[in-house]
């Protein structure tokens, strides 16, 4: 039965895909043009601080978009990685890149463990969204040292960001992460980062292997560790 004022046929989660896109596109154009702003005030601006925390908010808001766009075409079966070989350590910088203004403001040091001459195959815009995700959150419970990283290990690639934070709660660390854990709207987690970032890694597979994602608090002194293997 079709719901009243609801044309007949219409799927709504495929308007609310249109919508998230429209959405999405224009968040990326209203950061570009932040980012212009941040860059020519000085940090000793009183408005400095405010930019930043629009920064930080706004690209939690693309990354939820692009989350759950990316949830919808993997639901259903439009999601899938175009892989092409990658410099890692230039990826890692570029990453740490995107993020330098807030973290530096925020006294946090940044290094890059990687081998110069590793490369790797893997879709470069969708572990870009996983790692933005990563180090987004790492920025809100970091004290003063993240470590992004990435090696090879057991036939595949690990990308790795550690921070120096309190790390992961208990609930976090027992829950599968084949999929998307339960919401904790309290503690101020949705689940979706995770779920996406495993879903990502899954979508990567080669000779019979499948990416998958692993957290634990083996970071900077006790602190999280974000893990992504990569086949």
């Amino acid at each position: 039965m079709n719901t009243p004022h609801s044309p007949e046929g219409l799927d709504f989660s495929t308007v609310l895909a249109s919508c998230l896109h429209d959405v999405k596109n224009s968040i990326c154009i209203f950061l570009g043009m932040l980012e212009d702003v941040v860059s020519d005030t000085a940090a000793d601006d009183p408005r400095f601080t405010r930019l930043l925390k629009m920064q930080y908010e706004g690209q939690r808001i693309s990354n939820d978009m692009t989350q759950l766009l990316g949830i919808y075409r993997g639901n259903n079966a439009q999601l899938s990685p175009h892989v092409a070989e990658v410099d890692v350590a230039d990826f890692l910088a570029e990453q740490a890149q995107v993020h330098a203004i807030m973290l530096e403001y925020k006294g946090i040091h940044v290094d890059i463990d990687c081998d110069r001459s590793l490369t790797w195959f893997f879709d470069q815009e969708m572990i870009s969204g996983v790692m933005t995700n990563v180090i987004n959150n790492a920025y809100k419970y970091t004290h003063s040292q993240l470590q992004i990283g990435a090696a090879e290990q057991d036939g595949g690639l690990v990308l790795s960001i550690r921070d120096d934070g309190p790390g992961y709660p208990d609930r976090m660390l027992t829950h599968s992460l084949t999929g998307f854990s339960p919401a904790d709207f309290k503690g101020g987690s949705t689940g979706l980062g995770l779920g996406f970032a495993a879903m990502v890694a899954g979508l990567h597979k080669n000779k019979g292997r499948s990416g998958y994602v692993r957290i634990s608090n083996e970071g900077i002194g006790g602190g999280g560790c974000f893990s992504l293997w990569l086949p």
